[in-house]
């Protein structure tokens, strides 16, 4: 299950400089929200996972948080942005290296994970998450 729960993809306007975010989501999740904004303002806490397709260390992580995604289904919700398509949330969130993990609890941001992390190291983060 490679990240069933949603995909930010943005798509640009012809004749604007400016961008849209919309998500994709999964066939099992037809009610979810339609912008990176609106996930923001839901009750459950929100794990946004900053990769490239390209990038090793990302692929490595990707089944760890697929397992714990399924482990915490109904109290954690998880997006995957990726960076060269979406470069300004990789902005607006200080992006810097990826995989970059952002945890964010009641509007702000709880944890942030920059690197390849083992499950354990993950799974505590998503606990203390859940305390924040």
């Amino acid at each position: 299950m490679l990240f069933a729960s949603v995909l930010l993809i943005f798509s640009s306007c012809l004749k604007k400089e400016t961008k849209t975010s919309t998500v994709a989501t999964s066939e099992t999740e037809k009610s979810m929200p339609n912008t990176l904004d609106e996930l923001l303002q839901g009750d459950q806490p929100l794990v946004i996972d900053f990769y490239a397709s390209w990038c090793g260390p990302c692929r490595q992580l990707a089944p760890i948080i697929d397992k714990l995604e399924e482990e915490f289904a109904g109290q954690v919700r998880f997006v995957r942005v990726d960076v060269d398509e979406n470069p300004e949330e990789a902005q607006r969130y200080q992006v810097e290296a990826i995989p970059t993990l952002i945890f964010i609890n009641h509007d702000a941001i709880a944890d942030r994970k920059v690197g390849l992390i083992d499950e354990n190291e993950l799974q505590d983060a998503l606990k203390q998450l859940l305390e924040y």
